[in-house]
């Protein structure tokens, strides 16, 4: 099974936040499994790989100060990673972008990789 993830804290802005699970569902091939104010929980949908490459992503957010929230960003699927550069970690250096370009310009600490 291949699981990234990674923590990032960045400036609390709740309406950032939104606009940052749009862009993720404008990824075009993830439908919405779960979404809760401190919870986006996405899935691949089927036709385009094997089962085994189809890739879950999990943000998880918590306010940690009145101005810092903590996102927790977990990517996996159930593809074994016999290659670096496999399905699972596409995705989810595609995500990272996504996050980092979202909150650049405003306080985006990377905690863990």
């Amino acid at each position: 099974m291949s699981r990234y993830s990674c923590s990032y804290l960045v400036k609390n802005s709740p309406a950032r936040l939104e606009l940052l699970y749009d862009d993720l569902l404008n990824l075009s091939v993830f439908e919405v499994m779960h979404r809760r104010s401190d919870r986006f929980v996405l899935v691949e949908m089927p036709g385009k790989v094997s089962f085994s490459q189809l890739v879950t992503i999990e943000l998880f957010n918590k306010i940690v100060s009145p101005s810092e929230i903590q996102i927790e960003l977990l990517v996996k699927n159930n593809e074994l990673p016999l290659r670096v550069n496999n399905r699972c970690r596409q995705c989810f250096d595609a995500i990272h972008q996504i996050i980092t370009e979202h909150y650049r310009g405003i306080c985006l600490t990377k905690i863990s990789a």
